[in-house]
């Protein structure tokens, strides 16, 4: 019975980490999404091109 107790709770712990890391990733690609949109339009607002 420890043993089930011990896996459930190395692998609760396993999905804590996975959501972490899904939320910091989620984070991450909006604010570089934002970054993008802004640098795109400052880019059509100057009328530069980019390669």
């Amino acid at each position: 019975m420890y043993n089930g107790e011990e896996k459930r709770s190395q692998a609760n712990a396993a999905l804590r980490i996975l959501i972490n890391v899904q939320q910091q990733t989620h984070s991450c690609v909006k604010s570089l999404t934002k970054d993008v949109s802004r640098n795109s339009a400052l880019t059509i607002a100057n009328g530069v091109k980019l390669d």
